[in-house]
């Protein structure tokens, strides 16, 4: 059987991920660059903005400068950057669904139906981040508040010797409670996306299937998390340090407590945008058909795609419908045995195949 026909463990999905991401790198890449270099221009402006404005502003300037900036990067930056990776991430979806079925397409092909199911996986994006990263933080913020309450209250009585290291303890297990369900919250909720794109499921629907699909796999999705993570740091670790390097000895760069000059600073930003964009534009893809892999390895598991697969093979995806006729078992003084054996009593209409519906006529004679 295929490998694609049978359950997969951990290490197989991710050499398949791993065979489908090298033979389709350059169309995968592709997808994958414009939201790395959202992430870049976006993340870099707003660096070298801050850097250079921020640091200059002082007093009452600095507070109203901060103040703009954080109010146009959560009206303008944060929707921007949402539409972005709604796009690409639906853009994504579709290219792994592509190169696992062993289809042809290409980066417009991509992002057209990026386009036209635009609405519905920005929705659907929104969806996971409500549920996995504000809804956390909303309980945190109502159980944090509640407690610096109490831990007033406990001030004002004297207690607060006492109550003091509770709170803390209570606080940090809070923090990492939360953080928790958030992660878990978003394994449930992580196998949308490949839901919607195959089975052309609107949001909603798609949340609720990925929370079906994910059972039993959880784990195995958070490792696969991890390990792409892990290997992203390192590639960009390992791609930094040699730059850097370079760089220093280019500028012959002392470091004996002068700042560091312009031409330092920015060969620094352009070498780190560089490396952030390609490690993304790399990274990003595995994670899209990591997930596509797990999405079809769930449904052998839990529906029996496998065998889906054999019957589309040996073309018996669509057979025609079975003819069916009406018999009319007749008040004699036997009843026929074709309706003794199946407990109908006589008079009753039944349905049955044709091969039936002639033996019992010729019982019935």
């Amino acid at each position: 059987m295929a490998l694609s026909q049978r359950p997969l463990t951990l290490g197989e999905i991710l050499d398949h991920t791993v065979q489908l991401y090298r033979r389709n790198f350059l169309l995968l890449a592709g997808i994958a660059a414009l939201p790395a270099g959202a992430m870049v221009i976006g993340f870099g402006t707003l660096g070298l903005f801050l850097n250079s404005e921020l640091g200059a502003a002082k007093g009452s300037d600095a507070t109203i400068l901060i103040t703009v900036t954080v109010t146009l990067i959560l009206l303008v930056g944060v929707p921007l950057m949402v539409a972005v990776f709604a796009l690409a991430m639906s853009a994504s979806g579709y290219g792994a669904l592509c190169v696992h079925q062993g289809q042809k397409t290409t980066i417009r092909g991509a992002y057209r139906y990026g386009f036209g199911h635009f609405w519905r996986h920005l929705w659907l994006l929104i969806l996971q981040g409500l549920l996995a990263a504000v809804v956390p933080y909303l309980v945190f913020l109502a159980i944090f508040t509640l407690g610096g309450i109490l831990a007033a209250l406990a001030t004002k009585s004297g207690m607060v010797e006492i109550f003091g290291p509770i709170f803390a303890v209570l606080a940090i297990a809070l923090v990492i409670g939360l953080f928790v369900a958030g992660v878990w919250i978003w394994l449930r909720y992580s196998l949308a996306f490949p839901a919607s794109v195959t089975e052309d499921a609107p949001a909603w629907p798609a949340m609720k299937r990925s929370a079906v699909l994910t059972k039993g796999t959880r784990g195995r999705i958070f490792v696969m998390f991890l390990l792409v993570g892990a290997l992203s740091g390192l590639i960009s670790l390992v791609l930094m340090i040699p730059a850097i390097i370079l760089v220093t000895l280019g500028t012959r760069e002392s470091f004996n407590g002068t700042p560091p000059s312009t031409t330092f600073v920015l060969l620094f930003y352009v070498i780190n945008f560089g490396i952030s964009f390609l490690v993304r534009a790399a990274v990003i893809p595995v994670y899209a058909v990591a997930l596509q892999v797990f999405y079809f390895d769930q449904r052998t598991r839990q529906e029996g795609y496998d065998i889906e697969l054999l019957m589309a093979q040996a073309g018996w995806a669509n057979l025609p419908p079975v003819e069916v006729a009406a018999v009319v078992v007749e008040a004699v003084e036997f009843q026929s045995p074709v309706g003794a054996e199946a407990g109908v009593a006589a008079g009753e209409v039944v349905e049955l195949p044709p091969g039936l519906a002639a033996e019992s006529e010729a019982h019935l004679e």
